[in-house]
């Protein structure tokens, strides 16, 4: 009996986080159709709602993995589809929506220190990480489907439950840090974390 308690609270509590995450997409997505009342106001909802979509996909993901709970080699090939939107996202993250949203502050006339979303990524250190070890992951069985098939099924055969769970509430966690920093830069201020 309290086993299925547990459950149901637990059930709950992933509808709670997808339902949220659905709408805020929608938000963001309804912000974005809108008419923009600049430039600077259409980089904003471009950027808002490309957060948003990959909250959602990721929470979507891992919804569907808690509430199915596949075994064996079908759990790897889900938790596989986790670690390529991951891996995907944080190479747009590093390689230009950071870049965009420090752009969008400097025009606002606002200053982002560079530092501030690398302390934050800091903190992360560890689990983020290990998305670059994941490398070769999405090279050969996620981002694309390589032709050594033997290959795909060792890396894809290597993923753990928990170490893909713990990097994706990492990356989660500084995904909505960043996020915060667009929304502050969207108010015309910014509040500095330590």
């Amino acid at each position: 009996m309290r086993d299925g308690k547990r459950l149901e609270a637990e059930m709950n509590r992933h509808a709670d986080l997808l339902r949220a995450s659905e709408k805020a997409l929608a938000r963001a997505l309804n912000d974005y159709k809108a008419p923009a009342s600049s430039s600077a106001a259409a980089e904003f909802h471009q950027l808002r709602v490309q957060g948003a979509i990959f909250n959602y996909d990721i929470c979507s993901s891992m919804v569907s993995l808690w509430i199915t709970e596949p075994r064996g080699f079908a759990q790897s090939v889900a938790l596989k589809n986790i670690v390529g939107k991951l891996y995907e996202y944080d190479l747009a993250l590093s390689s230009r929506l950071v870049n965009r949203i420090l752009r969008l502050a400097e025009d606002r006339g606002m200053s982002v220190p560079s530092d501030t979303i690398k302390r934050e990524r800091r903190k992360w250190r560890d689990q983020l990480a290990r998305l670059s070890r994941w490398a070769d992951l999405r090279n050969h069985a996620s981002g694309h489907y390589g032709k050594d098939i033997p290959k795909q099924i060792e890396l894809i055969s290597e993923l753990q439950r928990n170490e893909v769970m713990s990097v994706a509430e990492a990356f989660l966690s500084f995904n909505n840090f960043v996020s915060t920093v667009l929304a502050d830069v969207g108010r015309g201020r910014v509040v500095l974390r330590e």
